[in-house]
């Protein structure tokens, strides 16, 4: 089903995004040599998941109308690991060992910045929710205990919440800093791409940030969540408008 998101991308990110996603390659060959020096040391299944996310962001910045030079160093890394993205774009690349997806739009058509995070569904165990869960939050999960993909689906969303408020705020950001509540919301979308045959459900989960102050940089109002349950997979995209 994440083969066909283009089927039901624009009910998860809006017109203004594009999305692209492959199962996992070996697309080193697609790498400038700047970034194949990246992970030029790093295990097979490392350098297949990076340049498969690579390939991912070519085909999504194409899909933009935005081509790389052919003379580019290529997509690189910020100093906190992140993507520098080409000037004027603003994007997001996730991976799993089998499946990779990157988002990326021209900046100021409508978010300041976005993040994306792709998930198996079965990755979280139960122990790990005292790490990532704030009290509020594992009580919800216990009251929807039938709710399979709960625990994946609070991890996925706040790792994209860090993709996408870490250059807005400028500094780490704890799982415990932010707060989801309403996982289940039905994403009330008019796009005609949520009736697409297939298309996987969707939803829009609320957040309240705890740390004052990363309150006092964003505001919560103009953070938008969306979360797509798939067979194996979650996928969760967060814009800051």
């Amino acid at each position: 089903m994440i083969s066909t998101i283009h089927q039901w991308e624009n009910a998860l990110v809006g017109n203004h995004a594009h999305v692209c996603a492959l199962p996992v390659e070996d697309f080193t060959s697609q790498l400038t040599p700047h970034e194949l020096q990246l992970v030029a040391n790093a295990v097979a299944v490392r350098q297949h998941t990076f340049s498969t996310g690579r390939q991912c962001a070519r085909l999504a910045l194409s899909q933009a109308g935005i081509n790389l030079p052919n003379d580019t160093r290529g997509l690189l890394r910020q100093e906190d690991g992140s993507v520098l993205w080409p000037e004027n774009v603003i994007g997001s690349i996730s991976h799993t060992n089998d499946w990779a997806i990157a988002v990326v739009m021209k900046a100021g058509e409508r978010y300041q910045s976005v993040g994306i995070d792709i998930e198996k569904i079965d990755r979280v165990e139960p122990s790990v929710l005292k790490l990532i869960a704030t009290e509020k939050e594992r009580e919800y999960l216990d009251n929807e205990h039938t709710l399979r993909w709960g625990r994946v689906a609070l991890f996925s969303i706040k790792e994209s919440l860090y993709k996408c408020l870490r250059p807005i705020y400028g500094k780490f950001i704890r799982f415990k800093d932010v707060q989801l509540s309403e996982l289940e919301r039905p994403l009330q979308s008019n796009s005609s791409s949520k009736q697409a045959l297939n298309a996987p459900a969707l939803y829009s989960p609320m957040v309240s940030l705890l740390l004052p102050e990363l309150k006092a940089c964003c505001q919560e109002q103009r953070i938008e969540i969306r979360l797509a349950i798939l067979d194996s997979h979650v996928v969760s995209f967060v814009g800051y408008l």
